[in-house]
C-alpha cells in the first residue's frame, strides 16, 4: 500500500461511493439518531408531544432550546469564578469543569456527553452548544478528511501521512476550531504545539512565532486557517514592512506609534527579500474556510504553490462539507455526519436529493450525536452542479440576515459581494464592506481603504459595470429608474489608511465576542453605530 493510501481509504473512500449508497447510510444513521433523540428531555422541550415520525418535529433554531441558554449561563458563571490557571491546556481546563457538571447534561443529550463549544459571536452574543460522543467522532473524521483531501491532487490518493505536521493558527478550545486541532493532534503533530498556543492571546505573537520557526527551517506539511489569515501570513512573510505600516497607520499618536514606525523602518532596511510565501512555507496542502476563500484562491495558489481546498462547518453542525480534488473551492456534503434538509424561499422543505441546479436554499441540519434536530443557522447555499450520481455540489451564498436589498430589485449576498470585488479587480484586500445609503436617494455604498490607484469615480464605474454584467435584476433597475451614470446608484467612500484595523482594535477594546472583531462584508444599513464607528475611527 502506498503512503497515504491508508488515510484515503479510512477517511475519504466513503465519498467515492455512489450517492445513492451514501444516502442509504445516512438514512440508517438518521433512524438510529432519531430513536435516541425522541426519548430525550430536549425532544419534550422542542415538540408539543413525543415525536413518532420525523414530520412531528418542526424546523428549529437556537430560541427553541431554552436548555442551551441555561447551560450557557452555567458555563459562563463557572468561568467567571474559576479562571484557567497558567500551565494547563484549555482542553484539560474544560474537562476539569465538565467532570463537575456532567449531571446537568443528563437526559438532554441522546448520547454520552462529548464536548462543549462556543460560537465566535459573529452574529451577536456568543452561544454555547453541547454535543455527544458520536459528534466528536464525526468531527475527528471530517477534520482529518479535510486535510487528506487538501493534500490530494486526484481522487483515491493523498500526499498526507500519519505523523505529518499541521499548522495550528486558529483560536483555541472552547471554539470549534480549537476542538478540531486537538482531535487532529491525535494522529498528526500540531505546530505550534497546542500547549504553547493556548497561552497566547495575541494573534500577532502567534504569527511571529510561526514565521520565525519556518524561516529557521521548521517543516509544515499541511496548513489550515481562514483564507484571510493565510493572506495576512503571506503578507507578513513577503512584505513585513507593509504589516508594520498598517499597524502604524491604525494607531493614534504616542510612544507605541513611534516604536512601530521604527520597526517599520528596520524591516525596510534589513529584511531579506522573499517573493513568495512558499519559499519559507512549502506545504503538501492548504485547507481554508470562510466566505473569502474564492476571493483569495488565486493569490494563495500563487503564494503557496498549491490550490486551497475549501471546507464548511459550524459550532452547531461540526464540519459537514469539503472541497474535492477536482473542485477545490466548491463544497461536497458529508451525509455520514449530518442529515441534510433544505428550505426554499417559500419555506418548503426539501431533502438533499430533491434540489435543483442553480437553486438557493437555506440549510437545515440534524448533526448525528447532537441535541440539535432540524436546526437552521440561516445559511444560504447555492447548488452549482450535480455529480453524475446525483450528488449536489454547493457554494456558500450568504447568511440570510446579511443580504443587502437595493431598491427592492437586487439582493446582494456575501458571495456576490466577493464576486463583485474579484471581477472588478479589487481582490486581495480585506479592507472593504458593502452597505447602502438612503440620503438623498438609495444607493449601494462601498466603503474601503484606498489600496488601488483608482479615484472614487473610477471605482464606482468598475462596480457599476460588474453589477450590470452579473445581475439581470440590476439591469432592470437601471432601466426602470432611467439611470445613466454609475454615481446615481453606486457610491464609493474611501477611508484613511488603517481605518479597518482601528475598527478591529476598537471592537476588541469594547470586549465584544471574537467573531465581531472584523468588519462584515455586508454591513446592515440599520446598524448606523457600526457604520459610524468604521468611518470615524
Amino acid at each position: 500500500m502506498e503512503k497515504g493510501d491508508d488515510l484515503w481509504y479510512s477517511f475519504c473512500s466513503f465519498y467515492e461511493k455512489d450517492f445513492s449508497i451514501q444516502l442509504e447510510k445516512s438514512e440508517e444513521l438518521f433512524k438510529k439518531h432519531f430513536n435516541r433523540w425522541s426519548g430525550t428531555k430536549t425532544a419534550k422541550q422542542v415538540c408539543s408531544q413525543k415525536p413518532n415520525f420525523m414530520d412531528d418535529i418542526p424546523v428549529t433554531s437556537y430560541e427553541d432550546y431554552p436548555i442551551l441558554h441555561t447551560l450557557g449561563k452555567h458555563m459562563e458563571s463557572i468561568l467567571g469564578r474559576r479562571p484557567k490557571p497558567n500551565g494547563i491546556t484549555w482542553h484539560s481546563y474544560y474537562r476539569s469543569l465538565e467532570e463537575k457538571t456532567k449531571s446537568i447534561f443528563r437526559g438532554w443529550l441522546p448520547y454520552d456527553y462529548g464536548i462543549c463549544a462556543k460560537t465566535t459571536g459573529s452574529l451577536g452574543e456568543s452561544k454555547w452548544f453541547f454535543h455527544g460522543d458520536p459528534f466528536v467522532e464525526n468531527m475527528q473524521k471530517e477534520a482529518t478528511a479535510g486535510i487528506v483531501l487538501g493534500c490530494s491532487e486526484d481522487w483515491g490518493e493523498t500526499k498526507l501521512e500519519y505523523g505529518d505536521t499541521v499548522l495550528n493558527m486558529g483560536v483555541p478550545i472552547p471554539y470549534m476550531v480549537g476542538h478540531a486541532m486537538k482531535l487532529l493532534d491525535e494522529n498528526f503533530n500540531c505546530f505550534p504545539p497546542i500547549e504553547k498556543t493556548d497561552e497566547l492571546k495575541d494573534m500577532r505573537k502567534k504569527l511571529n512565532m510561526i514565521i520565525k520557526a519556518v524561516k529557521e527551517g521548521k517543516n509544515i506539511d499541511v496548513a489550515t486557517a481562514m483564507a484571510s489569515t493565510f493572506y495576512m501570513f503571506s503578507q507578513a512573510v513577503v512584505a513585513p514592512d507593509e504589516l508594520y505600516k498598517d499597524y502604524y497607520q491604525s494607531m493614534q499618536p504616542g510612544i507605541k506609534k513611534v516604536i512601530l514606525y521604527l520597526l517599520y523602518l528596520k524591516e525596510v532596511l534589513t529584511s531579506k527579500e522573499i517573493k513568495k510565501a512558499k519559499e519559507v512555507l512549502s506545504v503538501k496542502g492548504l485547507c481554508t474556510a470562510g466566505l473569502d476563500t474564492k476571493l483569495y484562491a488565486e493569490y494563495l495558489k500563487e503564494q503557496f504553490g498549491v490550490s486551497p481546498l475549501n471546507m464548511y462547518g459550524s459550532t452547531e453542525y461540526g464540519i459537514v462539507m469539503h472541497g474535492t480534488p477536482d473542485r477545490r473551492i466548491d463544497l461536497m456534503p458529508s451525509v455520514r455526519s449530518m442529515y441534510f434538509e433544505f428550505l426554499n424561499e417559500k419555506g418548503v422543505l426539501y431533502t438533499i436529493d430533491e434540489l435543483k441546479k442553480g437553486g438557493v436554499y437555506e440549510i437545515v441540519g440534524t448533526p448525528f450525536g447532537s441535541m440539535l434536530f432540524r436546526y437552521t443557522l440561516g445559511d444560504l447555499l447555492r447548488v452549482v452542479e450535480h455529480r453524475d450520481d446525483g450528488m449536489p455540489i454547493f457554494t456558500f451564498e450568504s447568511r440570510k440576515e446579511n443580504m443587502l436589498v437595493l431598491r427592492d430589485y437586487v439582493a446582494i449576498s456575501e458571495n456576490m459581494a466577493f464576486e463583485i470585488m474579484e471581477t472588478a479587480d479589487l481582490e486581495n484586500s480585506n479592507r472593504w464592506t458593502f452597505t447602502k445609503t438612503i440620503d438623498p436617494v438609495e444607493k449601494l455604498l462601498l466603503i474601503m481603504e484606498r489600496d488601488w490607484e483608482l479615484s472614487a469615480i473610477e471605482a464606482e464605474e468598475k462596480v457599476f459595470n460588474v453589477l450590470r454584467n452579473l445581475s439581470p435584476e440590476f439591469r432592470e433597475l437601471i432601466k426602470d429608474f432611467s439611470i445613466s451614470s454609475p454615481k446615481q446608484i453606486v457610491e464609493v467612500k474611501y477611508l484613511k489608511k488603517g481605518s479597518f484595523m482601528r475598527y478591529s482594535l476598537q471592537k476588541m477594546n469594547q470586549g465584544v465576542p471574537i467573531g465581531q472583531y472584523k468588519t462584515p462584508k455586508i454591513l446592515n444599513p440599520e446598524k448606523k453605530d457600526e457604520i459610524e464607528l468604521l468611518t470615524s475611527v
